[in-house]
C-alpha cells in the first residue's frame, strides 16, 4: 500500500488523481469478486416434490439431478437445489420402480418444480407365452423369446425365495428384470451381472416377516419385502421390456 501510495506522488510533490482512481476501482472490483465468489447474488433456487403420477402418493428416496448437483427427496418427497445459475437446466428423477422422468426447466427466479413419476406397473406386461402346460423345461425357447434368464426354484417355506439363473455363455445386466406376484413387483437393481451358468436368489419376507432379513439373509443373496410367497402362487420372470419370459408355481 505505501508503495501505490509514493507513486501516485509527482515530482513536484502533487498527488496524481489518476493513480487513485485506478487503485480505488482496483480495490472495488477485488471486493466485488470476493462477494461474487462466496454469496453467488445471481443464483436461484430450485424446489419441489415427487409423486406417483396416479396414486399421488409421495415417493420417498428418490434420485434427483440437475447437472453436477444431485439430491434424495426427504420423507416428504421434497427436494430443494441452491445456487442453480439462471439458464435452461436438464431435470432427471429416477427412482427403483418407476420410469426415469427427464425434462427442460427455464431458471429465471426461484422456481418450484413438482414432478409426477409413472410406476412401471402402469405399463401393461407383454404375454409372449404359450400356455403354461404346453412349456417345456428343456427348451429355452418361449414364443418369440429365445430365454436367457430362467427361474430355477421357488420356495414358500419360511424364508420364502426365489432362484434365477443365467443359461447363456454371457455376462448379462439384469437390472431392470422383474419377480412379480399378481400386481407386487421387485425388480432387480441396475448392474447386477450374471456371469455363464449362474445363479442369484432372492429372499422374500413381506413387510410383516421384515424384522427377520439379519437373521437368514447370506451374502451376495437380494432381499425384498414387496411381498411373501405362498404355496401354490404363481411367480412371473419380467425382463426389461415387459416380457414374461417364465413362470413357475411356488411349491
Amino acid at each position: 500500500m505505501k508503495k501505490k501510495i509514493k507513486e501516485s506522488v509527482g515530482s513536484n510533490g502533487n498527488v496524481n488523481p489518476v493513480s487513485i482512481i485506478i487503485t480505488s476501482i482496483a480495490s472495488v472490483a477485488t471486493i466485488v469478486g470476493v462477494y461474487l465468489a462466496f454469496f453467488h447474488p445471481w443464483s436461484k433456487t430450485v424446489q419441489g416434490r415427487i409423486i406417483d403420477e396416479l396414486t399421488k402418493d409421495k415417493i420417498v428416496g428418490a434420485t434427483i439431478i440437475i447437472g453436477n448437483n444431485v439430491k434424495t427427496t426427504d420423507s416428504d418427497g421434497k427436494y430443494v437445489f441452491r445456487k442453480i445459475k439462471p439458464g435452461f437446466h436438464k431435470i432427471k428423477a429416477m427412482q427403483q420402480g418407476y420410469e426415469t422422468f427427464i425434462t427442460n426447466i427455464e431458471v429465471t427466479d426461484d422456481i418450484e418444480q413438482d414432478i409426477k413419476m409413472k410406476s412401471i406397473l402402469q405399463s401393461p406386461r407383454k404375454n409372449v407365452l404359450e400356455p403354461i402346460s404346453q412349456i417345456k423345461k428343456s427348451d429355452n425357447v418361449i414364443g418369440k423369446i429365445k430365454r436367457a434368464i430362467v427361474i430355477t426354484r421357488i420356495e414358500s417355506t419360511h424364508p420364502d425365495y426365489v432362484v434365477i439363473k443365467n443359461i447363456t455363455e454371457k455376462l448379462i445386466d439384469i437390472g431392470g428384470y422383474t419377480i412379480a406376484e399378481g400386481n407386487d413387483e421387485f425388480m432387480f437393481p441396475d448392474n447386477t451381472i450374471l456371469k455363464p451358468d449362474q445363479a442369484i436368489s432372492v429372499l422374500f419376507f413381506g413387510k410383516k416377516n421384515a424384522h427377520e432379513i439379519g437373521k437368514y439373509k447370506k451374502k451376495g443373496q437380494l432381499v425384498s419385502t414387496a411381498f411373501g410367497i405362498k404355496r401354490g402362487e404363481t411367480i412371473t420372470l419380467l425382463n426389461k421390456g415387459r416380457e414374461t419370459i417364465d413362470i413357475k408355481q411356488a411349491r
